[in-house]
């Protein structure tokens, strides 16, 4: 057995070694929840010969499944071939590739993300005329994704019928479901409905399913909704070996239709469950740990634990009052400037977390000022980049023609002179026929070309015919070359074939900066898929798409080589730790958050947001409020959050301000005049300068642009530029030598 397993303390030690049954951990934050699941699945495998895979073990993100994956591979000392390690949805998606033609699931299903159901939603809205304000796509998707997280997709149609507009919900739902079925396509939620039905199809085919499945491992328990309770019940109905762990104090995802109860349910569907408390902290000081119990304790119906830890008492928290927001904004700038000026701690060591994304404002403009660096957690994310969502599409048509969704992507990407009326055409014959896009295309450029027929029965526009057999030679090239060709070779053939450079790239971006960036993002698709040519799978192209498409976890796309300052909101900050944290805007209207007043439940929920918070804290905790502050470009006068009301002064020390309160016109005017000080690099006419990308070039002219500079740059090779001062990546070099 690995030294890490020998080393575990009792508690976690009691968990690893229960090997049969039903046993529910409750693992408090910092507790080393990961190392449990990492050891007992190594134990499972050395100590008591359980075949890898024979284990199924789900968790919430992409992120924590590789390192529970790592984990193990450390603990065996060799990677353990065919563990079942991943997110919920991997693992359905994978069981229904495997075993869906059970429930007449096709195995080469696509998966629609967000905005692929978005895309859908807006075909059917068009098609039947309904007024976009009424009928927003983005509500009528969270109806249907909350009907299918309770199960309900299949009658839920006729249950609610109290109006119109759940009619014509219902009406859209329909049709949704039907696009999918047409398309070969799942949604999120369909792998978890899917997966639901394939379990429940029949004893027979439960067991023949199950029956590999000896120990069903369950992380993050406390974030399952109903489906995913219900889906590993059954997978574990067969040998009734499941582990869940989790933390009822850090269920902060009800909005996600995470269910805090399935906890309690657990405790009750399973009377013969063991129950473990994780206790013991691994992260924090004592000061900040007394601060999360004392915020904690007060829920009421909480399963009883109280967190501690044999670290050092530490520091105690810090709680600052401020006048204004921008005075709070200030405090966490220059505290973060002290805190780093010794370089003991860098600035990835801290981290920013607020409730809501508009309180990034005030931090950010602060930053600036301070000229701090910084990133925020849940910007735009990798693939959800035009050039990668365009490129995949492509793939996506190609290994399965029915992709409505994928074909609109890309038919006019690049420009192909097809408009909308042509689009919308396309896509009625293709109902109305039964065919796919590809066919329907297909026979209506032979109809127009074959001129010694009958008239077309739609007679189409030279550009667009032109267009058209444009996108069906490449469609036909890429697809004569899917069987033989890897991944990579594809991705470089659709460039080449669709001049994706200079028809796409170039025509999108409006600066060199914006082109390299997309050129960068083309060059780390084509790393990822020459990983996957080199696995050589039967079907490459249907397992890169696969797993693509379930690639999601903001926690992903943070990096520890960025030596940056980490701003995030609280529900992102989720299974992080850093550190050094601010808390700041800890206020009534915002934590708690003034949309969530309405039920007790939503109050505690709120508490256990902060409890996250305060959790995330190693070495120090800063909390702050402020009595007034802009919020959405409104001002607002506040109070400290009621949750700060059961601190004393023994357990977090209380500062009135220490920043001077100034008007806020004059707190962006030091922002301006900062920018515009870096924009003045003190260029004059007939400057040498050196040019990241252009080269060597002389300033002919320089004029004012608000609060920016325009430099007229004449350079050797690139000839005659204007580029604004803020943009310009380039030096001084010298002075001409022509008078």
């Amino acid at each position: 057995m690995s030294n890490e397993i020998i080393q575990l303390n009792a508690s976690q030690d009691k968990a690893v070694k229960h090997e049969n049954g039903q046993l529910i951990i409750l693992a408090g934050p910092g507790s080393g929840k990961t190392r449990v699941i990492a050891s007992k699945i190594a134990y499972l495998m050395i100590d008591k010969k359980i075949h890898p895979s024979k284990i199924f073990a789900a968790t919430f993100t992409k992120k924590a499944a590789n390192e529970m994956q790592n984990r193990v591979t450390q603990l065996v000392q060799k990677k353990p071939i065919g563990l079942n390690i991943g997110t919920f949805h991997s693992l359905c998606a994978l069981l229904l590739r495997r075993h869906g033609s059970f429930i007449n699931i096709d195995r080469n299903f696509t998966i629609y993300d967000s905005d692929d159901q978005r895309s859908l939603i807006k075909i059917i809205i068009n098609e039947q005329n309904l007024n976009t304000q009424i009928y927003n796509p983005y509500k009528i998707l969270n109806k249907i994704s909350k009907n299918k997280n309770h199960n309900l997709v299949n009658d839920f149609i006729e249950e609610f019928q109290p109006s119109a507009y759940e009619r014509k919900i219902n009406e859209i739902t329909h049709t949704y479901q039907s696009y999918l079925k047409k398309n070969n396509a799942l949604d999120f939620d369909d792998l978890l409905i899917y997966t639901y039905q394939l379990l429940s199809h029949s004893e027979d085919v439960r067991k023949e399913i199950c029956k590999q499945f000896e120990h069903v491992l369950i992380d993050e328990f406390q974030d399952t909704n109903t489906l995913q309770y219900e889906i590993s019940k059954l997978l574990a109905a067969v040998h009734m070996n499941i582990t869940v762990v989790g933390d009822p104090d850090q269920s902060i995802y009800s909005w996600r239709s995470a269910k805090i109860e399935n906890i309690n349910n657990f405790q009750r569907d399973y009377p013969q469950h063991k129950l473990v408390l994780l206790e013991q902290n691994y992260r924090s000081t004592k000061s900040i740990l007394e601060v999360a119990n004392n915020i904690i304790q007060p829920s009421p119906e909480r399963i009883q634990k109280e967190i501690w830890t044999e670290n050092k008492i530490g520091e105690p928290v810090s709680m600052h009052h401020f006048d204004q927001g921008e005075d709070e904004g200030e405090f966490i700038a220059n505290t973060i400037k002290e805190e780093t000026a010794s370089k003991e701690i860098s600035p990835k060591d801290i981290a920013v977390m607020y409730r809501t994304n508009a309180q990034s404002r005030i931090i950010e403009e602060a930053l600036i000022v301070a000229n701090i660096k910084y990133r925020i957690v849940g910007g735009l994310r990798f693939y959800e980049r035009k050039e990668i969502k365009d490129l995949l599409a492509y793939l996506r048509i190609i290994q399965n023609e029915n992709d409505t969704v994928a074909f609109i992507r890309i038919v006019n990407t690049p420009t192909r002179g097809i408009g909308k009326e042509s689009l919308a055409k396309i896509l009625l014959l293709a109902e109305q026929t039964g065919n796919t896009v590809i066919e329907t295309i297909r026979k209506n450029i032979d109809e127009n070309l074959d001129k010694g027929k009958n008239e077309p029965s739609w007679k189409i526009r030279a550009t667009t015919l032109e267009g058209l057999v444009n996108f069906l030679f490449i469609y036909d090239e890429l697809f004569a070359n899917v069987k033989n060709d890897s991944i990579s070779s594809l991705l470089n053939l659709i460039m080449k074939l669709t001049h994706y450079q200079s028809a796409v790239i170039n025509k999108d971006a409006q600066t060199i900066e914006q082109q390299n960036a997309k050129k960068e993002n083309i060059n780390e698709l084509l790393n990822i898929a020459q990983e996957y040519d080199e696995k050589n799978s039967d079907s490459p192209l249907t397992e890169f798409l696969h797993d693509l498409s379930l690639v999601a976890d903001v926690a992903d796309v943070i990096e520890d080589s960025d030596d940056v300052v980490t701003l995030t909101t609280l529900h992102s900050a989720k299974g992080l730790e850093f550190p050094i944290v601010f808390l700041p805007g800890v206020e009534e209207g915002l934590l708690p958050h003034v949309m969530a007043l309405d039920t007790e439940a939503e109050i505690e929920e709120e508490r256990r947001i902060l409890y996250v918070g305060i959790t995330r804290a190693k070495n120090k905790l800063y909390i702050s409020t402020a009595r007034n502050r802009f919020i959405a470009g409104s001002p607002r006068s506040a109070k400290p959050s009621r949750f700060l009301k059961i601190l004393s002064d023994d357990t977090a020390t209380t500062r009135a301000t220490s920043a001077p309160s100034r008007n806020r016109n004059d707190f962006i005017a030091e922002r301006k005049n900062l920018i515009f000080r870096k924009q003045q690099t003190d260029y004059t006419e007939g400057m040498k300068v050196q040019h990241d990308i252009f080269g060597t070039g002389l300033i002919v002219s320089i004029e004012s642009r608000s609060e920016d500079q325009q430099l007229t740059i004449a350079f050797k090779e690139k000839g005659i530029k204007k580029i604004l001062a803020s943009h310009a990546p380039m030096e001084i070099i010298g002075q001409s030598d022509v008078n």
